[in-house]
This record gives C-alpha cells, structure tokens and sequence, in this order.
C-alpha cells in the first residue's frame, strides 16, 4: 500500500490520536481493502481461533460487532490478536492493519451510511418482556427466539450544539445525559434472516424516529452485499411504522416468500427491540 508523507501523518493524527471520551467513525477510504482481504485471509488460515474475535472469520457480516468498535480500537485488537497468538509469526505495519480494517468496514454497513440525520449514535439493547413476546406472535405472526431475549439497538441522536461528524458515545452514564429521548432520530438494529438459506444472512435496517424504513442492507455470510437481494431491499425503503405489526411486504417481483417473511419477522424483532430501549430510555430519564 502506498501512502504519501503527508498521508502517512494524516493516518498517524487521526487513528492513534486520543478521542475524549466519543469514539470517532472515521474515514478508512485511505485503506487498500484489496492488500486487507489478502492479509486477513491470510491471517485467517495462519491463527484459526487463536488470535482474538475481530480476526475470526465471523467479524464478517457481523455488524453489531463491527460498527461499535471506531477504527482506533479496530487497531488495536488487531494489534492484540497477532501479538497474543503463538500460531502467527506475522508482524503488520500500522497501514497494512489498516488495509484490514477497511477490508472489515467494507464488509459492514458503517453507521454513518444509514442516511439518519444524527451526530451522535449509541449502542444500546432492548430486552423483550412478555407483552413483546406476544405482540410479535399474536399480531405478527412471529415466533420470537427461545435462545435470545435481547437485541442490540442502535439509538441515533441530533444533540445540540455537539461538535464533529456522526460519533459513537461510549456506554457511561455521565457522557449518555446529553441523549434525551426526545433528541431520537432513528434506529438500526443488525438482525439475522434466521428463516432463509441456513439463517447466516444479516440484514441491517434503519428507520427514523416514526419506525419508517429509511435504508435496509442485506449481506451474504461472506459480508458482500448480493445485488439481487439489495435490489429487492430497496423496495421497503419508506414501509413500516409505529405499532404496526401487518404483513411487511416489498411487492413485485425478485422477492421470494421465504426471503419476504424472513425479512418480516427481521423488522418486527428489530423493531420490538427498539421499543424496549426506548421503554427503558423514558423511564432512566424519570428518575
């Protein structure tokens, strides 16, 4: 990968200078994502499971893992994940990490692509209740998971007066004051197809604060995103609201039933979800 001085200083500035407190979603285009595949595979078939999460074959596809790490952190589990594994006598230099993380992030729906007009977003969590469980099943027609409960969220926020790009607040209870309820743009929740091709299909959807489909991104177990599936994604950009539990349909053809309820239950789990949080978000701001 070749880089010029200055880009060199540019990368150095931004990736490993120190974020108060805001977990920056920077702009890996710098990145070579081609030189990345070749060093994860690479890396891959060296450590199998020895050299730490972000470097499993599973961090593809795998936004809710991905999109809460900035590119500083990304970074450094790389960095840990080599070191730490006596299987890889590999040492990367901090551009070819980077070239993995771009590999990574293009294998992901970054959260500054959902179109939500936000400058701050925060990973949460909505736990389904009984009363969830059964809207979903008696209003959706969805059968909610045994084996899982909660759902990872992600809450976006326009706050006033906050400065800088779309950045992600860590999970601490002073720095989350400033993201009041009434401040929500929108949501994303990253949600398996757990009813098509084996269930290793991920589709991510975002809606603003009306639960209407703003971007929906359906990826292959390998993180493409297939053309075919995306072209029928974009039929349900504006369905969906509030409370509303009827058949999501994305009309015409290229949609196969299997993939059309798959994505269904999707959004409804996803979207009961995020009334949870929310739920919870209201009565946190209570007290």
């Amino acid at each position: 990968m070749k880089h010029t001085k200055f880009t060199l200083t540019f990368l150095f500035v931004t990736l490993l200078s120190a974020q108060s407190g805001l977990a920056q979603e920077a702009d890996v285009r710098l990145g070579d994502h081609r030189n990345g595949k070749k060093l994860f595979d690479d890396l891959i078939s060296k450590c199998r499971d020895k050299c730490g999460a972000v470097l499993k074959a599973d961090s593809l596809n795998n936004g809710n893992r991905i999109s809460v790490q900035n590119n500083k952190t990304l970074l450094t589990s790389i960095r840990n994940g080599v070191e730490d594994s006596d299987a890889v006598n590999t040492k990367l230099s901090l551009l070819d990490m980077l070239d993995i993380v771009t590999h990574l992030r293009n294998h992901n729906t970054a959260l500054k692509d959902f179109g939500l007009d936000a400058n701050r977003a925060f990973h949460g969590a909505g736990t389904l209740d009984e009363y969830a469980k059964e809207r979903l099943e008696k209003e959706g027609g969805v059968l909610p998971p045994k084996d899982q409960e909660t759902f990872k969220v992600v809450a976006f926020y326009n706050v006033p007066d906050a400065k800088g790009p779309l950045s992600v607040v860590p999970d601490n209870l002073s720095l989350r004051d400033v993201l009041e309820p009434n401040l929500v743009t929108g949501f994303a929740v990253f949600m398996p197809l757990r009813n098509y091709k084996g269930g290793d299909y991920e589709v991510a959807i975002a809606v603003d604060k009306d639960i209407r489909i703003k971007k929906m991104v359906i990826r292959a177990p390998d993180g493409t995103a297939p053309r075919d599936l995306n072209r029928a994604a974009r039929r349900y950009i504006g369905k969906g609201n509030r409370g509303k539990y009827r058949r999501l349909r994305g009309g015409g053809a290229g949609i196969s039933k299997k993939l059309e309820k798959s994505i269904h239950a999707a959004f409804l789990l996803g979207m009961e979800a995020v009334y949870m949080y929310e739920r919870d978000e209201r009565e946190r701001f209570a007290l």
